[in-house]
């Protein structure tokens, strides 16, 4: 049985999982939470004007920035940021490219990052995203989510392809059109548009665009005979923007701002406006210095005692296939954070960074875990390096411990995202300047 304080941890996750099928929901959600605690929404074309240890966030497009200010100067005390990123592998849909053939209605799709593909077929799919809208001479722009599942890619039978269980490489343009409807003589394209249009309660015609792409309908779910495992999509890396921003909003105030970045589009490089590799971090970071009274010189001595944790899934060991990692670095499911480390800075994590790190899950009563990948096995990267150079942070990169990353369904374990947030909520909120 489960105590209250992780029981309600998990179904606040679950929840946030669930309500959140694109970065545009998730940012939506996470502003929900934010203004829940008391913090107030900026602009960033608005001039700012912010109260001593106010609490305030800004919107750009699907990444979300968030910060209670400290008591003391930044240029003092310096910023402690936490950063997770709000985007997942997926499907986006050809908006143009709807077909009837056949019988059925059926459109094209883009693969948006290194989704395992072969997971999204067979599933009973939903669709959402975001649908920009006139109205009158203004744009709007509308979220938009399917109750249920309205979509799926259907396999071709094993009859018809004998081969498929001994290796089979899916053509994105060819096998991966995804069925939406039966469709008969006389039907006219436009459907889904018109489906669009209906749920939103707007004319047809004012609907000028849409970014939408499908998801796993199922919800996210316990699993296992003790429900010590939660399967559901997306867990990299909502699971981080998640316990980030729950961090945030429980830890107190203390002398150093608190600071959490939530970026899109690191599954595709982060090179973006709304990505680590743009502006976004430091630009909000110069904007409180200002705020606060500073100016050039003081921006450069708060970036100099700032520290910034990336925190994004990690690869726990797999019990099938064990041996795709280094032996002396297997992190196990419910074993606590994971330090993620690479040679190559791959990685941001150094071994100061790393002694930081594991001296906040002492003082925060969590266990921690490490990652570097065989040395025969590429690393992947997060949007710590990134992240950290554009800002000129040190840096460390974690994350939880998950199966089946970048699949359509991922796996984590029950207890570790609560873990991850009781150390993230005393970064936060801990006394004294991050050293």
């Amino acid at each position: 049985m489960m105590i209250p304080e992780l029981t309600d941890d998990i179904e606040q996750f679950r929840s946030f999982l669930d309500r959140s099928p694109t970065p545009y929901h998730a940012v939506n959600e996470a502003a929900l939470r934010l203004a829940a605690a008391g913090f107030t929404e900026l602009l960033e074309a608005d001039a700012w004007n912010l109260d001593s240890a106010g609490m305030y966030f800004l919107r750009r497009g699907g990444s979300l920035v968030a910060f209670r200010l400290g008591y003391a100067e930044p240029w003092s005390s310096g910023v402690r940021v936490a950063a997770a990123h709000t985007d997942s592998p997926a499907l986006k849909l050809k908006l143009d490219g709807e077909t009837l053939s056949h019988g059925l209605l059926t459109m094209p799709v883009e693969v948006y990052g290194g989704a395992i593909v072969s997971t999204w077929l067979d599933r009973s799919l939903g669709i959402a995203g975001r649908v920009s809208v006139l109205n009158g001479n203004a744009l709007s722009q509308r979220l938009f989510t399917t109750d249920g599942p309205v979509a799926t890619v259907p396999n071709l039978a094993i009859h018809l392809n004998r081969t498929i269980n001994e290796g089979f490489e899916y053509n994105k343009q060819t096998h991966l059109p995804v069925l939406l409807d039966s469709a008969k003589e006389g039907d006219q394209k436009g459907k889904l548009k018109r489906f669009l249009a209906e749920r939103l309660e707007v004319a047809e015609d004012t609907i000028l665009d849409a970014d939408l792409i499908l998801f796993d309908a199922e919800p996210a779910r316990l699993l296992g005979i003790g429900a010590q495992l939660l399967s559901s999509g997306r867990i990299d890396n909502l699971a981080a923007a998640s316990a980030t921003v729950g961090a945030l909003c429980s830890a107190g105030a203390t002398e150093s701002t608190a600071l959490a970045v939530l970026y899109n589009h690191e599954e595709i490089g982060s090179r973006t406006a709304e990505g680590a590799d743009s502006g976004l971090l430091r630009s909000i970071i110069e904007r409180i210095v200002i705020a606060k009274g500073g100016g050039r010189e003081e921006l450069h001595r708060t970036l100099a005692r700032s520290f910034l944790i990336s925190n994004d899934a990690a690869h726990a060991v797999h019990p099938n296939y064990a041996e795709k990692h280094d032996p002396s670095y297997m992190p196990h499911l419910n074993g606590g954070p994971v330090l993620k480390y690479n040679g190559n800075l791959r990685y941001s994590t150094t071994a100061e960074t790393a002694a930081y790190f594991k001296n906040l899950c002492g003082a925060a009563g969590v266990p921690f875990q490490q990652f570097v990948n065989r040395s025969d096995i590429q690393s992947g990267s997060t949007v710590g390096p990134i992240a950290s150079a554009a800002a000129e942070l040190r840096a460390v990169d974690v994350g939880i411990p998950i199966l089946a990353m970048h699949s359509i369904r991922e796996v984590c374990g029950a207890t570790d995202h609560l873990a991850m947030g009781k150390v993230l909520a005393l970064f936060f909120g801990s006394a004294g300047a991050a050293s």
